[in-house]
């Protein structure tokens, strides 16, 4: 029937070109009037590219031997060149480019309050990226603070003196930025203004005990009645509230107040109760000869020691005299008539 005889396939290995992307201008820049530059250089001699594509890390691509672009925010971004030759073969070859931004910071420092001889630290966290080079400077009332270069600034005993406004200057190759102004204050154990003196209460008055303090901290109270503290709920309470004063409310009074610098203890305070005044015997007059000098006054009123007031009347009309006794120089007909006084003190 006869032979066949099949075709002979010759096979040949293409070689891709050889490339290397060849940085134009610095691959470093600043975010601000970045402009990128690059070619592509075939180290092949004998195959060149018919095509190559720039993937510039940014989701933009350029199909051309050189790029040129612009980076619209700071990173660092994967360039790679994608060359093909006239026969598909291909090669990659790969830059990273650093656009970099002014210092952001991402946590300003903060406010700050510590005890008396405590320690004070300040912290500012920027937002930064491998290859950056950042240098701080902290500043005490705008002035530069010596031998602090970091984000961490800690005054390890801190005076009256070092109260003030704090803030630091973070600089990198781009640009210089400053953080918020903070301030430190330098907190002591509570201070009771109000003196704790002896005072004297009108029964069924309302009263409070509510001394004044100054403190940077918050505070915790303790009550004591004539040495013992008041009941839970009450001792721990900024003051003492009597709605109607008794006798039995007649008392000494401590405070213990604390914030974590320390406790302050008040001096007793002595509560004591008084009443209006009271008169147990009238003034009785029956008759009184004609021409003769007169004193009205009353025998033993019951009073308390504060200042008493006493105001005289004639047929329910004040006479505008206000001491103990009431003195006529002669008594005339038109003195005649029916008497008393009002005694009146605070309560």
């Amino acid at each position: 029937c006869g032979t066949t005889t099949s075709s002979i396939a010759r096979l040949a290995v293409r070689p891709a070109p050889k490339m290397l992307i060849n940085p134009l201008t610095p691959i470093t820049q600043c975010l601000q009037g970045n402009n990128v530059r690059f070619t592509a250089n075939n180290l092949s001699a004998t195959v060149l590219p018919i095509n190559t594509m720039w993937d510039l890390g940014d989701g933009t691509f350029q199909n051309s031997l050189d790029a040129n672009h612009a980076y619209k925010y700071a990173n660092d971004f994967n360039v790679r060149l994608v060359s093909t030759s006239q026969f598909g073969c291909k090669d990659t070859a790969t830059a990273i480019v650093s656009i970099n931004d002014q210092p952001i910071i991402i946590e300003q420092p903060k406010d700050n309050i510590v005890c008396l001889g405590g320690q004070a630290a300040f912290n500012v966290n920027i937002k930064t990226r491998s290859n950056e080079v950042i240098s701080y400077q902290w500043y005490f009332q705008d002035r530069l603070i010596n031998g602090v270069s970091n984000n961490l600034f800690t005054i390890n005993s801190a005076l009256k003196n070092a109260e003030g406004s704090y803030k630091v200057r973070i600089q990198n190759a781009c640009n210089t930025v400053f953080s918020n102004e903070v301030k430190l204050q330098i907190a002591e154990k509570p201070l009771i203004i109000t003196p704790f003196e002896e005072e004297k209460v009108c029964l069924d008055f309302r009263y409070v005990l509510k001394p004044d303090i100054y403190s940077l901290l918050p505070l915790t109270y303790t009550w004591y009645k004539n040495g013992a503290p008041l009941p839970t709920g009450l001792r721990d309470l900024d003051s003492v509230l009597i709605n109607r004063f008794q006798i039995s409310d007649a008392a000494s009074y401590k405070l213990s107040v604390s914030n974590r610098c320390g406790v302050t203890e008040s001096f007793d305070k002595k509560l004591v109760a008084k009443d209006k005044p009271q008169v147990i015997h009238p003034v009785l007059i029956d008759t009184i000869c004609f021409n003769t000098p007169v004193q009205l006054k009353l025998n033993n009123p019951i009073v308390s020691a504060d200042s008493v007031r006493y105001e005289w009347y004639k047929d329910a009309f004040e006479l505008k005299e206000y001491g103990r006794t009431y003195q006529i120089t002669s008594f005339k007909e038109a003195n005649s008539g029916a008497y008393l006084v009002r005694l009146a003190n605070q309560c």
